[in-house]
């Protein structure tokens, strides 16, 4: 959530050529990331996520 939330609040001072690109950038580590994973593997396990922000 954090990168989304960064993404969005740099959009507004780029042009959009250049906010896309760094959109981009910003997300693209999400996946992989600890909270990505934990939240996949509660889907599964029909629990709810124990987010810890990274």
């Amino acid at each position: 959530m954090a990168a989304v939330e960064r993404a969005v609040t740099e959009r507004t001072a780029l042009r959009d050529e250049d906010a896309f690109v760094e959109q981009d950038r910003i997300v693209a580590s999400v996946p992989a990331s600890h909270d990505a994973k934990e939240g996949a593997r509660a889907f599964t396990e029909k629990r709810a996520p124990h987010g810890q922000g990274r």
